[in-house]
């Protein structure tokens, strides 16, 4: 326990000396999970309004404690996911992904394309989009 709260200090120190942006007293630790036989992984969050009166705009970062493989076979050990979250509706979107080696280099991306954006709602089977709503979505714009 206490190996993982300093693994997530250190992380959440390091956001904020190699940020570009400024932004580096928003990212918010908000846990970390374990898949049986899988590898730990950090995750934290950044958020600021969009463009629409009921959009954020969510960044995440997961930091994984074992290198994972994409399907290519190019290992990564963070990943930074852009999304949409509309909380009115419960709504979230992936729009892209980027995957990191343990040096910085990018050695994946998934990028949505389309011209517009692919919403999924959100359900009790997605517990970190759960938390995001509950972390980011005050309870009246819930009960729209």
């Amino acid at each position: 326990m206490l190996k993982s709260l300093s693994l997530a200090l250190l992380l959440s120190l390091s956001f904020c000396l190699y940020t570009v942006d400024s932004h580096c007293q928003e990212w918010a630790y908000i846990g970390h999970s374990k898949m049986p036989g899988e590898s730990n992984f950090y995750i934290f969050t950044l958020a600021k309004k969009g463009p629409g009166p009921d959009e954020l705009l969510i960044t995440q970062k997961h930091v994984f404690s074992i290198p994972q493989k994409l399907g290519k076979g190019s290992t990564y050990n963070s990943v930074l996911i852009s999304r949409s979250l509309y909380c009115n509706e419960r709504l979230i979107s992936t729009d892209k992904a980027v995957f990191s080696n343990g040096i910085g280099s990018v050695v994946g991306r998934y990028e949505n394309k389309n011209s517009t954006k692919l919403f999924e709602k959100i359900d009790s089977g997605k517990e970190i989009d759960l938390f995001l709503i509950k972390k980011y979505c005050t309870g009246e714009q819930l009960k729209k």
